[in-house]
């Protein structure tokens, strides 16, 4: 499944969009099979620094329903980190358990 990535006045546009791939991609994972499309809008809204103007907006499209996830933020790569935690936890309860992002196995 391809993830459609845009940008909106962010700079360093290709870094940010490698780590919306990496992480929204690894987030949706095992449970892929359930979703059709996802789009990814990273957006700039170019408000005075330390301002939470970083904006990931995620769409994912599953068979008969839509589900978008926003997060808000002054660290773009953050945003994006946030959003795939998001993602990860509402598509692990549509389509089966996952550990979050970044948790350890037990031993």
């Amino acid at each position: 499944m391809e993830i459609q990535i845009k940008t909106s006045g962010v700079s360093g546009a290709k870094k940010f969009r490698g780590i919306a791939a990496k992480h929204i991609g690894a987030a949706i994972g095992r449970v892929g099979h359930i979703v059709q499309s996802v789009s990814v809008r990273l957006s700039d809204m170019q408000k005075p620094r330390g301002v939470a103007d970083k904006l990931c907006r995620v769409v994912i499209q599953m068979k008969g329903r839509f589900v978008v996830l926003e997060e808000l933020g002054p660290d773009m790569a953050r945003v994006i980190e946030r959003a795939a935690i998001r993602v990860q936890t509402t598509i692990a309860g549509q389509g089966g358990a996952r550990r979050p992002i970044g948790a350890t196995q037990p031993a």
